[in-house]
């Protein structure tokens, strides 16, 4: 039986497909290779201390790069704990962890009953972002981090127009406004704003009629 009678995958199946996502990340943060930026990203946040800022060491003769980037400052923060591999690759297999979730439990479910009760769609989720997630993310740029932020604003919007509140969505903007601040590419968070604005003023609106617009 691949489903329950509510109309999702039964839990062991879930779990299954959720402990092998994260044991081959487990395993990939050990034996996976860098990306190319990685020593880029190292020497940032290691020589911030010594700068008094986070210099862009490399280019544009050490002018920050305000007002993006703000990801250095706790790159910053976790290279004071420990310089090695493993240590590093921690945050990124964090990310990667975060986004299957939101993916398995938060995506999937809601694009209908086909999918959300087919073994084959949740696997086949799971490989492509596997395949995806281990050659471009195992290191330190920031890509990891804008599409874990674009995926938890996707959600709550997706929450906000599903029930009616304004909450997930007051959430999602601060998510999208934090992505964006990593780097431009970070616009793709605030794209999943833009394509729920019209549900969202529509609950805007009908909320005011009920409660005024200042407690909203």
């Amino acid at each position: 039986q691949t489903a329950d009678p509510d109309g999702y995958l039964n839990r062991a199946t879930e779990q299954f497909v959720d402990v092998t996502v994260v044991a081959i990340l487990g395993v990939w943060l050990f034996i996976g290779g860098n990306t190319a930026d990685d020593g880029y990203q190292v020497t940032v946040g290691r020589v911030a201390g010594d700068a008094g800022y986070l210099v862009n060491y490399y280019r544009y003769f050490g002018a920050p790069q305000d007002p993006f980037g703000w990801h250095y400052q706790y790159l910053s923060l976790w290279m004071e704990v420990s310089t090695a591999t493993p240590w590093l690759r921690l945050l990124p297999f964090l990310y990667a962890v975060v986004g299957w979730w939101l993916i398995s439990r938060a995506a999937i479910p809601r694009l209908g009953y086909a999918v959300r009760t087919s073994q084959s769609a949740i696997w086949a989720a799971a490989l492509v972002f596997l395949a995806v997630w281990m050659p471009f993310n195992n290191g330190l740029r920031p890509e990891g981090q804008i599409a874990t932020g674009a995926l938890i604003t996707y959600v709550l919007i997706e929450r906000a127009i599903t029930s009616g509140r304004l909450t997930p969505a007051a959430l999602a903007i601060l998510t999208a406004a934090f992505t964006l601040g990593i780097q431009p590419t970070g616009l793709i968070a605030v794209a999943a704003l833009v394509a729920g604005g019209r549900p969202i003023l529509r609950i805007f609106m009908r909320r005011r009629k009920v409660l005024g617009t200042w407690p909203l």
